[in-house]
């Protein structure tokens, strides 16, 4: 707006002399003055556009629409303050003036200086009248445009304006609310708490933020976050309430939710049985569970921001140290431990701890403590029930082995005093076979295995102590091939019979009277259920007729039981020697 001495004002004055003088008075005060001498010159100047910040009009303008008129045409198309200047007084005329003009008017014959005055009243007045229209422009597209809905009840209550948001979030129509008291639309078991908070508004010139369910259109309640403070009149007196309200609905609902997963969390972490917690970089507990409190006789949340070894004893601490280092190195821990409970009794415990990254880095741990005392005690006395088993067996190998040595000898003895060759070369089979039975145990006894048994060695041992029994000159070799192996005892007794047969009667029979020779034994696996044995000579050789299935031989049968118990078979090559296999 110009200053008072570049303000331009339109002179409408029918009178030429009055017009002059005006104009003159004016222009001296710093005015600049545009003369006009009727209402349509007026009207017709002010709709060309031309610069104006001031009707001066005199209202009687003789022929033509007087200034009331005009100035009302005017204000059709253009805000510009108007003065009427006027020789009447009287009610009419009066009326009129008050109807038409929001700045004033002026009686010609009160002088200049009364109507300088009111010029530079009405100045100010359309000064303050544009300022106070910006504000409220302003304020109005702020609130139509705003993302809350923007709201204005009197003292009790009632609708004075609410934002066209409203129609968007509740589907209420701001016109149709208007005049209605906002309590009907408050869901019933949210009203104490809004009747508490219109008291506090009442009582304080404070800022009120609360929470409520509002009612839709449609009937159904939306979640409203408002924050509302009071509006005053110029005396002080409380004259309603200005409110700016958001949607909190999806909030509530998320928050509602998250409650509901947080108790059905916590509900499962304090019904584990175990100790359960979190712990920072700083090896500093986060979270626990009831267990810990149980386990300690701490209130957890007392446990919650202690360090492992504030909580702990400094022994036990130490002990597992390590493993929390592991785990703040990004590694999962596995360890036992021992620490006395709240009762002071001696528990073992076995922890595991779990790594917790965050954008790649370690933020802190998972651990998860159970209580394996039972299980420690229960193992321990299977370990010495354990021990004492095998104790008991290898004691009870050690005599089977000193028996049958014993029954060996006394077969020595006896075959020693007989003169009988056949009965001689039985006793001396039945040795031969305690021997090869005699050598198991032995082996069970010294290596303290007791299911399997390493095939070579026995195997190995098993051929020299037959050939040192029947090999009595060179003219007979013995080679073997014994693939490393592992069998169980089980089957190695009945494979060592078999061997024990076999070989026995390659010596015996293979090579008579001065005929020498050799004999192979070929022991292999073929694959993780099945092994070859192979007794291979280039002696005599077995009559054609001979099959073992007919044999009527101990030794043959007794073969063919041994095999026959391991679900095997056997066959028998006559070229060049025999090989049994």
């Amino acid at each position: 707006m110009n200053s008072d001495a570049e303000k331009r004002i339109v002179l409408v004055e029918d009178d030429n002399i009055i017009a002059f003088s005006q104009a003159r008075f004016l222009r001296d005060k710093g005015f600049e003055v545009e003369t006009l001498s009727s209402g349509e010159e007026c009207v017709e100047y002010i709709k060309s556009g031309a610069a104006a910040d001031l009707i001066l009009m005199d209202i009687d303008l003789g022929r033509g629409i007087d200034g009331i008129v005009a100035a009302e045409k005017i204000a059709e198309f253009r805000d510009i303050p108007v003065v009427f200047l006027t020789a009447f007084s009287d009610e009419d005329t009066i009326d009129r003036v008050n109807d038409a003009a929001r700045y004033g008017y002026v009686v010609k014959s009160s002088g200049n200086p009364v109507i300088l005055s009111a010029i530079k009243m009405a100045f100010r007045l359309f000064d303050s009248a544009r300022v106070l229209r910006e504000s409220e422009e302003k304020y109005r597209f702020i609130a139509e445009n705003s993302t809350d809905i923007i709201s204005q009840m009197d003292r009790s209550g009632n609708i004075i304006y609410m934002s066209p948001l409203s129609k968007t979030l509740t589907g209420h129509d701001p016109d149709d609310l208007s005049g209605d008291n906002v309590f009907k639309y408050y869901h019933r078991d949210d009203r104490g708490v809004i009747l508490d908070v219109y008291r506090r508004l009442m009582e304080q010139p404070e800022i009120v933020t609360f929470s409520y369910r509002f009612r839709m259109k449609d009937g159904d309640y939306i979640w409203l976050e408002t924050t509302s403070r009071r509006l005053t009149d110029s005396d002080g007196s409380v004259a309603g309430i200005i409110s700016s309200s958001r949607d909190i609905t999806a909030r509530v609902e998320a928050e509602k939710a998250l409650k509901e997963s947080e108790e059905k969390l916590h509900l499962v972490m304090n019904g584990v049985p175990a100790l359960l917690s979190y712990i920072d970089r700083d090896e500093r507990f986060v979270y626990v569970n009831d267990a810990y409190e149980r386990w300690h006789g701490i209130p957890k949340d007392n446990i919650v921001g202690m360090t492992i070894n504030e909580l702990l004893p400094a022994e036990a601490y130490e002990r597992s140290s390590s493993y929390y280092k592991k785990a703040l190195a990004g590694e999962r821990a596995v360890f036992e431990n021992f620490i006395n409970d709240i009762s002071g009794d001696e528990k073992f415990v076995r922890g595991h701890l779990v790594p917790h990254f965050i954008d790649g880095t370690v933020n802190g741990f998972f651990t998860l403590i159970f209580d394996i005392t039972d299980n420690k005690r229960a193992e321990n006395k299977i370990l010495s029930l354990l021990n004492e088993k095998d104790l008991l067996l290898k004691e009870v190998h050690h005599r089977v082995k000193n028996n049958m040595g014993s029954i060996a000898a006394l077969l020595y003895l006896q075959m020693d005093s007989m003169n009988n060759p056949n009965a001689v070369n039985a006793i001396q089979d039945a040795r031969s076979r305690v021997i090869s039975m005699m050598g198991i145990y032995d082996i069970l006894y010294r290596s303290g295995e007791y299911r399997s048994v390493a095939a070579k060695g026995y195997f190995s041992d098993l051929i020299e102590k037959i050939s040192s029994t029947y090999i009595t000159s060179s003219r007979v070799k013995i080679t073997s091939e014994i693939e490393e192996m592992i069998l169980d005892s089980g089957i190695l007794f009945p494979v060592g019979m078999i061997v024990n047969e076999l070989l026995t009667n390659a010596i015996k029979y293979a090579f008579t009277g001065e005929r020498s020779g050799g004999i192979h034994v070929r022991i292999v696996r073929k694959d993780d259920k099945h092994v070859e044995i192979s007794i291979r000579d280039n002696g005599a050789g077995l009559p054609d007729a001979l099959e073992i299935s007919s044999s009527r031989g101990f030794g043959l049968t007794l073969v063919k039981m041994m095999i026959q118990q391991l679900n095997g078979s056997i066959k028998i090559n006559k070229v060049g020697g025999t090989e049994f296999k």
